[in-house]
């Protein structure tokens, strides 16, 4: 295994949590001792304005997929406000999504792996955030990945979405990277409801063990930290998002392992 842990955090569906995972499970990965890059690979920018970074006018994601230049991630990666504990990102652009006609050289969709593979930045733990699109940019971005984890609600319209990210856009991205590995579907902004209940069910009937238990609980804090204080869970000192943040810390160890990654440092005992 290479001394980096690649994840991408893909669903073609908007809406399911895919970048408040990416920064929760952030979070939970520097608690555990990991040196973290992040990777925001979507024109929306939202992973990139929460993070604060130092530079944003530094190389980013729309530079590591360009064909003319050969970055690498390392000369992408910017240092982020301090509240995030010492998470680098590699930063998006909404000019990024002119790279999606970029795309379509031979071995294009390789781009980015090549970028992360000629110098992670001496991190642990690289996790892209993809755009919420069928897409090229997201295409390159499953390739770079040794894993992707799937978020999604548990709404009929998201279970649809499944069928369309295994059925097609994986084997797609397998294409081009055979090794791709599912670490898992996990159920976000969960409330409880019957409704629910059932979607989960029918998710776990046609996926089985690959659907991450227990869910994400919902709770409108996460909103609230992310988008408007720009902060980790954690520091915002309220039972309801520690409590999300608690679920995102017991899931990592399973996403991780199924790239063969062991966490060592133990985690710190939850305040009773």
């Amino acid at each position: 295994m290479a001394s980096h842990l690649v994840v991408a955090v893909a669903n073609h569906k908007g809406g399911v949590a895919k970048t408040a995972s990416t920064l929760a499970l952030a979070e939970a990965a520097v608690s555990r001792g990991l040196t973290v890059g992040l990777i925001d690979l979507d024109p929306n920018c939202t992973l990139t304005e929460t993070l604060e970074p130092v530079d944003l006018d530094a190389a980013g994601s729309k530079d590591l997929l360009r064909d003319d230049r050969d970055l690498s991630l390392a000369a992408c990666l910017t240092a982020t406000g301090e509240q995030w504990g010492g998470v680098r990102v590699c930063v998006s652009d909404p000019l990024l999504s002119n790279r999606e006609y970029d795309l379509t050289a031979p071995a294009s969709e390789e781009r980015l792996r090549r970028s992360i593979s000629l110098d992670a930045g001496g991190v642990d733990l690289v996790i892209i955030d993809l755009p919420p699109a069928r897409s090229r940019i997201a295409l390159t971005g499953l390739v770079a990945a040794d894993l992707v984890l799937v978020p999604t609600t548990a709404s009929t319209y998201s279970t649809r979405s499944m069928s369309l990210m295994f059925d097609d856009f994986l084997p797609k991205a397998r294409r081009f990277n055979p090794e791709l590995t599912v670490a898992g579907i996990l159920v976000t902004k969960f409330a409880g409801r019957a409704e629910e209940r059932r979607v989960v069910g029918e998710l776990v009937a046609a996926y089985g063990d690959l659907v991450l238990d227990p869910p994400v609980p919902r709770h409108e804090i996460v909103a609230t930290a992310f988008e408007s204080l720009h902060l980790p869970l954690r520091q915002m000192h309220d039972p309801y998002a520690t409590k999300v943040a608690d679920s995102y810390a017991d899931h990592l160890p399973r996403i991780l392992a199924a790239g063969g990654m062991t966490l060592t440092k133990p985690r710190k005992p939850r305040r009773r």
